[in-house]
């Protein structure tokens, strides 16, 4: 029998995954093809943003042993050459007019060009993160390439090399001993989660990394479907560990 994912309805089911949903005694299975599909789209995606990463790391190396210092003296000197020139024709005015211009169209271009290096870093330090904690036999990735488009918002690099786990207000989270949480307690959170148990390897239980069905034996406290479908992941996985009972 092949692998399925089962959604309590067929509003949990991703909208893109709808169609291929079949409904069986009150649930809605979708069979493992139809994620590897959607999967395969969401690698094809990631590609093509890595080819552009590689691009600009390229045109950092071009730049990356400029001295600041002597770019800044050799412009400076560029500008009061010009200066001088302008006082002596009388057109001072002009002068001070055409350098704020140029001062800011500069300082725009390296703005644009500093956020987009910034972003290309972002992606390196957390995919190198990723990929060296997903190999570890307590997480089992299935591939950081995947997951990470989708944990984009709780994990953020810290400096050069160092990273964040945050929760869904942006806040740093921290683990039971009172420390920031690492990036492998965050994972193992996610592998028992319903619907981001497809990103890791299985591990004997049907379907993914986690067993599909979200039922538990606590009714005692409840929530409207509207309002979990609204949950960021980590909130709609904490509402699952403590058996809230989803009612429509």
């Amino acid at each position: 029998m092949p692998a399925i994912t089962i959604f309590d309805s067929k509003e949990e089911v991703p909208e893109s995954l709808r169609e291929s949903a079949q409904e069986v005694d009150g649930k809605f299975h979708v069979d493992a093809s139809a994620l590897t599909s959607k999967l395969q789209e969401i690698l094809g995606e990631k590609k093509t943003r890595d080819a552009e990463v590689r691009r600009l790391k390229a045109e950092f190396e071009k730049y990356k042993d400029l001295d600041p210092e002597k770019a800044r003296e050799a412009l400076q000197n560029i500008q009061d050459a010009e200066a001088e020139k302008l006082k002596a024709k009388g057109d001072w005015d002009s002068r001070e007019k055409a350098l704020k211009s140029g001062f800011d169209t500069e300082k725009t271009a390296w703005t644009a060009e500093k956020s987009t290096y910034e972003t290309a870093l972002d992606d390196l330090v957390i995919f190198n993160e990723l990929a060296r904690v997903g190999a570890l036999p307590e997480v089992k990735l299935r591939d950081a390439e995947l997951i990470q488009p989708h944990i984009s918002r709780f994990v953020k690099r810290k400096g050069l090399k160092d990273y964040e786990v945050l929760d869904a207000s942006g806040q740093v989270r921290y683990g039971p001993d009172g420390n920031p949480l690492k990036l492998d307690s965050f994972l193992r959170e996610l592998r028992e989660h319903p619907k981001m148990s497809i990103f890791f390897e299985a591990t004997g239980a049907s379907g993914s990394g986690a067993p599909s069905s979200t039922g538990g034996a606590g009714k005692s406290k409840t929530m409207k479907r509207a309002e979990f479908d609204k949950l960021d992941p980590i909130s709609a996985m904490e509402a699952v560990k403590a058996k809230v009972a989803i009612v429509d």
